[in-house]
Formats: C-alpha cells, structure tokens, sequence
C-alpha cells in the first residue's frame, strides 16, 4: 500500500470519527436520552480520542511526505554511492546569433609563445674560404660550406638579444653510414656557443670537401680561451670527421637550440651533392 493511500485512510477515519464525535455531543446534550448518557458519552469520547489520534498520525505523515518530495531526486550508481541528480539549466537559444569561435588553452599558449620566441631564420648556403681560424678546423678544403642563420625581426612579433646559442649537425650518408656533432663550429668564433644580437647574423659551419670526402667539425671549446675557462688557455683543436661521398647525396640537419632552455629555435635539411672530382653542389631544401 503507498504512503499516499495510507494518508488518504488515516484522513477519512480522522473525519468519520470527528463526524461521530459531534453527533453524540448533540445527543448528550438533548433532554430525552438521560437514560442513555453513559453509552452516548463513552462514544463521544471513544470517538473523539480516535479523531484526534487520526489528525496527530495524518499530520505527522503530511508533513514527512512534503520534505521527501521536496528534495531532489538521487541516483544509485553500481557502487552503491548515491548523489543528487542535478537538473540541467537550460539558456535562451537564439536560432540567428553567430557562433562566436573560443580559441582553447593550448592553442592561445601556442600564440603567445610564438609572440615571444625569438625568430632565428636559415638563410640560403654560402660557400667562403677559410681564412680565421681556419688551423682549429684541421683538414679543410679549399672552401667551407656555411648555413647563415639570422635573427631577424618579424612583422608583428618581438625578438631578443639572446645568448647560449649552440647549432649540431646530422649527416647520412651511402649504405646507411651516418654521422654527427653536438656542438658544430660557428665561422669566426672559437666557442661553440655565442650569442645572437637583434638583426645580427652567424654562420654555422657544415663542412668542407677534401679528397673525394666530406669532413665535419666537432668543437669541442665551449667558451673562447683568452676568458681563463678554455682549457689552459688553449684552443683545443677540432674533433675530426668524415663520411665518403657515392651515388647518392649526403642528406644533413642542422639544429640550432638554446643550450640553457632547450628551445629549438631552427631545424634546416641540406643535401651535398658530388658533381665532379673538384664540385659540389650544397643546397638548402625547403
């Protein structure tokens, strides 16, 4: 039997027995049943206790069913937690407003950290004869093959003077031979990490031609020696190495980073190609 039933029967007897109770009442009170007052009275009474028992019971009923169904309804996952069901909130549509795009975080993030990364542009080859500095390389050829990098100042953005810059270099070659350097060499500068003022330009050192061979250039000096932190104050000479040229060309990537906060700042695909005993062709790929 529901609960709501139940009130409904408590209120009926509650109303049949104050109905009885009133009844009797008149009927003690009229001259002509003296003889029957003890029974007329007992039932007054009897009627009136039960009527009031009745209205205490659908009262106390009444008011438990008002704050159950006040509460939100809940709901019973399959572990046994319960938690009140929220009712979703419904906001006015408007079938002819334009959709406004909300850019997300991670794409806002992206956009400021372009804003303020410095802006480091590979430049097309160039090929120079050694001249300063060119003993510390060690088996160089006639030229040196160079990769300008340029930090330049792009239209809407911010560049910096920066520092700690270093550039390595990947190399693969014939039948799977490759090659590499951590720290490569930058023309006219003995350290192998340097810094880039604004619209300034350096120019890393891929490597040079000798003997039917490309030799590369490990630097092993970090900070120029006449500051007291080379190694004895000397100039540590070149880390040597080389890979042989065949029928196919030698593919190199170059990386230029930031030693201090690991920010790539360039990556630039080069292929060297052997025309001749005496020519190569460097190009830059796009």
């Amino acid at each position: 039997m529901s609960k709501r039933r139940t009130i409904s029967i408590v209120a009926g007897t509650g109303t049949l027995m104050l109905t009885l109770c009133l009844t009797t009442a008149l009927i003690h009170l009229n001259e002509w049943t003296k003889t029957h007052a003890s029974t007329v009275t007992q039932t007054m009474y009897g009627s009136g206790v039960i009527a009031v028992a009745c209205f205490l019971i659908w009262l106390f009923m009444h008011e438990s069913d008002r704050e159950l169904s006040s509460q939100p309804p809940t709901t019973v996952t399959s572990n046994s937690i319960i938690s009140p069901t929220i009712s979703p909130v419904f906001a006015p549509v408007f079938n002819n407003a334009p959709s406004i795009p909300v850019p997300s975080e991670e794409i806002t993030s992206n956009i400021i950290e372009t804003l303020l990364m410095p802006h480091l542009v590979a430049l097309d080859i160039e090929n120079v004869i050694p001249q300063e500095h060119s003993a510390a390389y060690a088996n160089v050829g006639t030229h040196l093959c160079l990769l300008p990098i340029e930090n330049r100042i792009p239209d809407e953005k911010k560049t910096f003077y920066i520092e700690n810059i270093c550039a390595s270099i990947r190399f693969q070659g014939i039948d799977g031979l490759s090659g590499s350097v951590s720290r490569a060499y930058w023309y006219q500068f003995l350290e192998n990490e340097i810094s880039f003022p604004v619209s300034s330009s350096r120019s890393v050192v891929i490597g040079s031609r000798v003997n039917g061979r490309w030799f590369y250039y490990q630097n092993p000096n970090q900070f120029r020696p006449q500051y007291g932190r080379g190694s004895g104050g000397t100039i540590r000479a070149a880390e040597v190495k080389s890979l042989p040229f065949g029928n196919a060309p030698i593919q190199a990537e170059v990386i230029v980073f930031n030693r201090r906060t690991a920010d790539v700042y360039v990556k630039q695909k080069i292929r060297i190609d052997l025309i001749s005993e005496d020519i190569v062709n460097i190009v830059r790929l796009l």
